[in-house]
C-alpha cells in the first residue's frame, strides 16, 4: 500500500512540476507541399484533405508524447491560428515573406497583440503557448541499396516545421524551423515516432530557455 502511495504521490509531483504547453495548429493555407498527389494517394485522402489529417495526426501524437518535463494540451477542437487570435482580439497575423520577397503561407505571430497572447496563456492556464507557423513537405532523392546488390535512388520526405513559443508574459522563448525525415513513409498515421521528436524537440528547446 505504502509503495502505492509512494507511485502516485510521485506521479502527482512530476506533473505538477512539468511545463504545461498549448498547441495551438497551423492554418490549412500555411501547409504546403510539392508531392500532394502521392501524399493523397497515400494516406487515402485528396489534397485538400492533407492539411487537416495531418495537422489532427500531429497534435495527437503531440499530446500523447508528454513527457515529465513538459505535457501538451491541444486547444479547441479544430482551433487554429488565425481562429485563436480573431477570437481573442480580432487580429490576423501577417503573412511572412522570404528574402525574395516572395509570399508564403506561414504567420508571424511575434507581429501580433501581446495582449492576445497572454489571454491565451492565462485564460487556459498553461506555461506557454506552442504555435505551429507553417509546416512544409518536400523531398529528397535518397542512396538506397538495390535488389541487385546495387544502389539506386528513392524519394525521401523532409518535413519542414516552422514554430513560436511564447511565454505567460508573451515573450518568444524559442522558435524557428526544425527538419524531419520519417523513415521511408508518407502514411501520416505511421509517422507517431516523428511526431513525438517534433515534441521532443520543442520542450528540450523550451527547457533550455527557463
Amino acid at each position: 500500500m505504502r509503495i502505492l502511495f509512494l507511485i502516485a504521490f510521485l506521479l502527482l509531483f512530476f506533473q505538477s512540476q512539468a511545463q504545461k504547453v498549448l498547441i495551438v495548429g497551423f492554418e490549412n493555407n500555411q501547409f504546403s507541399t510539392k508531392v500532394g498527389k502521392r501524399m493523397a494517394k497515400k494516406n487515402k485522402t485528396s489534397i485538400k484533405g492533407l492539411a487537416p489529417l495531418l495537422r489532427t495526426e500531429l497534435i495527437y501524437a503531440l499530446v500523447n508524447s508528454t513527457s515529465q518535463e513538459v505535457h501538451y494540451h491541444q486547444a479547441g477542437q479544430g482551433d487554429t491560428i488565425t481562429t485563436y487570435f480573431w477570437r481573442w482580439n480580432k487580429i490576423i497575423p501577417k503573412t511572412i515573406k522570404d528574402k525574395k520577397k516572395k509570399k508564403y503561407n506561414g504567420l508571424v505571430i511575434n507581429e501580433a497583440s501581446q495582449s492576445a497572447i497572454k489571454a491565451f496563456v492565462g485564460q487556459q492556464k498553461v506555461d506557454y503557448v506552442f504555435f505551429i507557423t507553417r509546416y512544409r513537405i518536400s523531398y529528397e532523392s535518397t542512396p538506397v541499396p538495390s535488389a541487385n546488390g546495387g544502389i539506386s535512388n528513392a524519394p525521401q520526405d523532409v518535413h519542414e516545421v516552422d514554430f513560436e513559443v511564447y511565454n505567460q508574459n508573451a515573450r518568444l522563448v524559442t522558435g524557428g524551423r526544425h527538419f524531419y525525415r520519417p523513415k521511408f513513409t508518407s502514411k501520416f498515421k505511421k509517422m507517431t515516432r516523428t511526431f513525438e521528436r517534433i515534441g521532443r524537440d520543442i520542450g528540450r528547446d523550451i527547457k533550455e530557455s527557463i
